[in-house]
């Protein structure tokens, strides 16, 4: 009975490091799109994988004290053995062009009307 205990410990582990990889490769991909193809793409979002069905990720930027500096956080979230589970990229954004401005004006409006000024999870 133990030797099948410690098996099920070993795959349950093996699963954690599995989906952990999923989720880096997934962070990875998704900070490359915000970063090169959508660069002037300054509001949160959020949305699901189609290659990847169980993962789902979120996009928020907070205003720091510095002006025109954003903080955007790209999480990746699944479920795993019934518990959510995520992991988070953290970098700093400067609008691309004038826009992007625009658009991070626009959001911090929104979350100001919706009684939220940061947006973490």
């Amino acid at each position: 009975m133990a030797i099948i205990d410690c098996l099920g410990r070993c795959v349950a582990a093996a699963r954690t490091v599995q989906n952990y990889t999923i989720a880096e490769t997934l962070l990875a991909n998704q900070c490359c799109v915000f970063r090169v193809e959508r660069s002037g793409d300054m509001l949160d979002q959020e949305g699901t994988f189609d290659d990847n069905p169980g993962f789902s990720w979120t996009r928020t930027f907070e205003l720091t004290d510095t002006e025109g500096l954003w903080v955007q956080t790209i999480t990746v979230y699944w479920y795993e053995r019934g518990r959510l589970s995520s992991d988070a990229v953290v970098e700093y954004r400067v609008p691309a062009r004038q826009t992007a401005v625009k658009d991070m004006d626009y959001a911090l409006k929104d979350r100001q009307r919706r009684g939220r000024s940061r947006c973490w999870k």
